[in-house]
């Protein structure tokens, strides 16, 4: 009767283990060979979602975790990205980055049966799939060194309608959200959901207008600029102002929305102002050189708060209430007086002051914005267009020199005398 032999212990028992393979490592290569795969439609048991005990409606589709070893790109031909080298695509590591922030939730792509089969280097056999779209999500996910990839199978006659669908969803499908929209979605994530500006900035990825990554700063100001008014961000949607115009009110007023209203506004109407000529406007009301105000007829004025002393005839009746900005056009032909009143804002006249009335003058440069218009009539201009511009020049004249204190209070140029005393030349 024989023995067993006695079990080994210790290191007899670690190096025994490798005797298996005293006869040399074999590593074989993956393998593919044609086969035939036919796709059919079973039943399976899987758990999913109920609500109440209930589904929630009729089960629409189905994933599939698989191999990135079974996958492989279509050919060029039925790929509508089929030019895309990730090694040329300088945003490829951001988009790498947002793609694993998003663990499980990648993107799902489309697949069909190569009709070839692949043998892994464990010798197991598997079917091997084509992807139709997306390879950029391929990429990513064999950078990032991930295993496996989000596949569905789509019920379609070819491969031509998942090209077809491709094309659809990037030309005619696709919405991109305004500036207003990410700046909402920004707050919200901060303030109610507790994502940091680092995570929110990982996943915008790229500012759309200039094709930059967005910078922490870039994130912390959409936050803000989504605490403006609605009609602020109206006029942000609507590119009356400009992201700079919205950054800059937000930033230096954030207490006062109805101050940052009347910024927007003033910045809005007429020739939008540019970005220098709106800091030098917050400038001067921040440092209380001026105020902002609105007319009755929704027309924003920035007000001097540091007008020189003049010599006007008679005094203003307190009963009377504040002197009016402009004045009202009551027998125009077809433009309303709000109409001239708005068109008065685009120009930006330069009133060169005079002891005498009518030396009073208007610089060169305050006709730029009306030679432009005037350069611009290439077909019939409507005279409600034309008596609006004209008169709202006028206007605008008529307001420069109310802001620089030539206009006394019955609407007439007045003379001015110079506040602080002058060395007399005489000898």
């Amino acid at each position: 009767m024989t023995q067993d032999p006695p079990e080994q212990t210790g290191l007899s028992k670690i190096l025994g283990g490798f005797q298996r393979f005293s006869g040399g490592i074999e590593a074989r290569p993956a393998e593919i060979v044609e086969a035939d795969h036919v796709v059919s439609q079973e039943p399976v048991t899987m758990t999913v979602t109920h609500i109440n005990g209930e589904l929630p409606g009729e089960i629409a589709g189905y994933d599939f975790w698989v191999p990135l070893a079974q996958l492989q790109l279509a050919p060029p031909e039925d790929l509508l990205n089929s030019r895309y080298d990730h090694k040329a695509d300088s945003e490829f590591e951001e988009y790498t980055k947002a793609l694993d922030s998003l663990g499980d939730r990648i993107p799902v792509l489309p697949v069909l049966p190569a009709n070839r089969d692949i043998t892994l280097p464990d010798g197991t056999t598997k079917p091997l799939y084509l992807i139709y779209d997306m390879p950029y999500v391929y990429y990513g996910l064999i950078d990032l060194k991930r295993t496996r990839a989000r596949v569905y199978i789509p019920q379609v006659q070819h491969p031509g309608a998942i090209l077809l669908s491709a094309m659809g969803r990037e030309g005619q499908l696709r919405r991109e959200p305004t500036i207003v929209e990410i700046c909402r979605a920004a707050r919200r994530l901060k303030e109610y959901y507790g994502y940091t500006v680092d995570e929110i900035c990982e996943q915008q990825a790229m500012i759309r207008e200039d094709r930059t990554k967005p910078s922490i700063t870039v994130v912390h100001y959409q936050i803000i600029i989504a605490g403006l008014t609605e009609r602020v961000l109206d006029l942000l949607d609507r590119k009356q102002i400009l992201w700079t115009h919205a950054r800059t009110m937000a930033e230096t007023f954030p207490g006062d929305p109805v101050l940052c209203e009347q910024l927007a506004i003033l910045a809005s109407q007429g020739k939008r102002m540019t970005a220098d000529e709106f800091a030098v406007v917050v400038k001067r009301v921040r440092d209380r050189l001026s105020r902002v105000e609105i007319d009755e007829a929704g027309v924003a004025h920035e007000i001097p708060l540091n007008q020189p002393l003049k010599l006007v005839a008679a005094a203003v009746d307190k009963t009377q209430g504040r002197i009016p900005d402009t004045v009202t056009y009551d027998r125009t032909m077809v433009a309303r007086p709000a109409l001239i009143q708005r068109e008065a804002s685009r120009f930006t006249i330069i009133v060169v002051p005079a002891d005498k009335p009518d030396q009073v003058a208007i610089a060169p440069a305050s006709f730029k914005e009306l030679r432009e218009w005037l350069a611009e009539r290439h077909t019939n201009t409507p005279v409600r267009e034309t008596e609006a511009i004209l008169l709202g020049f006028l206007q605008a004249i008529r307001q420069s020199a109310r802001a620089e204190g030539i206009l006394n209070a019955q609407g007439t140029i007045a003379p001015q005398i110079d506040a602080v005393p002058r060395e007399s030349t005489a000898s």
